[in-house]
């Protein structure tokens, strides 16, 4: 499975769980998460959407550490199953 095809997936899913989904893109600062997924409760997750089998970037997951720093949840997937786990356990 591609990476554009399991971000499109775990989006999905997401949308069905009533969560609003935003694609994360910053030009003037690289390596932030992919993904923005905000739950019906207000719950903020920044998630890196990666293909099977492939890993975070050094830089991105300097990114995802500073995040949690700051008390925001963050983190990376490379499976459908696992960002479902992922979005259920922060409604």
């Amino acid at each position: 499975m591609r990476e554009a095809t399991l971000e499109k997936a775990l989006c999905d899913y997401a949308r069905k769980k009533g969560y609003l989904v935003y694609k994360f893109t910053s030009p003037q600062h690289v390596g932030v998460p992919d993904r923005i997924l905000i739950s019906p409760k207000g719950q903020v997750i920044f998630m890196e959407v990666k293909a099977p089998g492939k890993k975070p970037t050094e830089l991105q997951y300097r990114e995802i550490k500073k995040l949690l720093a700051q008390g925001v949840f963050a983190c990376w997937c490379d499976s459908l199953a696992t960002g479902m786990i992922l979005l259920e356990a922060h409604k």
